[in-house]
């Protein structure tokens, strides 16, 4: 009787188990290539760069592009991790928890550059309200960053229209 081993496949990559890591990446890479419609293109120019480098460069170009799966922001909290009204913390809580929040968004690519005048109260409110909500990809690059500036273009409703250079020369213009 002879002994028959099953080989499973990797489900995401169709890779076998223990396979190169090097053929894993070059699937990846033909996958993200044609989710990219870039399948010739590629060639162009990635016929020069080493597997991972390519890899790493399509991965951007899907964060880029938009593509894959998303998530809210709010779902890379622990799930019972509760934001209290901003009316229930003092000015010094609002600080700290403020800053405790971003430091963690910050470590998953989620950074918010409101000006740094924008009182505590309203930055927290900011985050919690309109940040906190938002889809995300997924997955962010290591190189890559979602930025949220509290700008909408549209100076009539901006939070931060008191702090900012573009409000107070539009204001001066209209004088």
């Amino acid at each position: 009787m002879r002994n028959v081993m099953e080989r499973k496949r990797d489900e995401g990559t169709g890779a076998e188990p223990g396979g190169d890591r090097n053929d894993l990446l070059e699937r990846e890479n033909r996958l993200m290539k044609e989710k990219l419609g870039l399948a010739d293109f590629c060639s162009y120019f990635g016929g020069d760069m080493d597997t991972e480098s390519l890899n790493q460069f399509l991965r951007q170009l899907i964060f880029l592009e938009d593509y894959g799966p998303k998530r809210t922001i709010r779902s890379l909290f622990p799930e019972k991790t509760y934001f209290p009204p901003a009316e229930e913390l003092s000015e010094k809580d609002l600080i700290s928890v403020t800053e405790a929040i971003e430091e963690f968004l910050e470590t998953n690519g989620i950074l918010v550059e409101l000006f740094p005048k924008v009182p505590p109260l309203t930055k927290y409110r900011y985050i919690v309200e309109e940040v906190l909500p938002e889809s995300v990809p997924a997955e962010i690059p290591e190189s890559g960053a979602v930025h949220f500036t509290g700008c909408t273009g549209w100076c009539e409703k901006c939070i931060q229209k008191e702090y900012c250079e573009a409000w107070k020369d539009a204001e001066e213009q209209k004088a």
